[in-house]
């Protein structure tokens, strides 16, 4: 069964330009052999590690925000004003 979806892919006249072009297929032939490739390995707790950085990120980020805020202040570039104007 195999030979034969390999001879159909093989003799059909859109095979090349559909097959190198479609990023849609769910199988990928390599260009000169026409083999199917193998499948690429599934990363384990992907979802986990991309939490992980993100927290990791958005916590370096607010560190740095608040030690950019207390330089500005020490030089009185920029001072919140803790006065209500009622």
């Amino acid at each position: 069964m195999l030979n034969t979806v390999f001879r159909l892919v093989r003799t059909s006249k859109i095979s090349n330009r559909l097959l190198h072009t479609s990023p849609s297929l769910l199988c990928s032939f390599h260009p000169s052999t026409r083999l199917i490739q193998p499948r690429p390995q599934k990363t384990s707790f992907g979802l986990l590690k991309v939490f992980a950085v993100s927290a990791c990120g958005m916590s370096v980020g607010a560190y740095l925000a608040v030690c950019m805020v207390q330089f500005l202040e020490h030089s009185e570039l920029f001072y919140v004003d803790d006065e209500d104007d009622d």
